[in-house]
């Protein structure tokens, strides 16, 4: 019976190493789906801001002023009725938004600009 109790005890011993709390993780370490998604259409938005600055336009991007809907990437002039840009429901992982060239898209939006 000796023998069984010194397992029994290294088992338990075992049990209680193994089962130690994991430290919680912050709250920085894993963006949630929608901080993602956000952090794409921001990017894509900086890229057309930087663009109209560095060519000597005053105008200002705007996020969300009307919010367009999820997996949506609209590109208005205020006063004008149609978009420079418009994709509408698209999917994670945004393989069209990210395949294109913001420079082009910022060219266009100039042009709308100008008119």
């Amino acid at each position: 019976m000796a023998k069984t109790t010194s397992a029994t005890k290294k088992t338990a011993a075992k049990k209680a190493t193994g089962t130690k709390a994991k430290p919680a993780r912050k709250s920085t370490e894993k963006a949630s789906a929608s901080e993602a998604e956000t952090s794409v259409f921001k990017t894509r938005a900086g890229k057309i801001q930087k663009y109209l600055s560095a060519n000597g336009s005053d105008a200002r991007v705007e996020i969300n002023k009307e919010k367009p809907g999820k997996g949506n990437f609209v590109v208005r002039i205020e006063g004008r009725e149609e978009p420079v840009l418009e994709l509408l429901g698209m999917k994670r992982p945004f393989a069209e938004l990210k395949a294109l060239d913001m420079d082009d898209i910022g060219k266009n939006v100039m042009e709308a600009l100008a008119e």
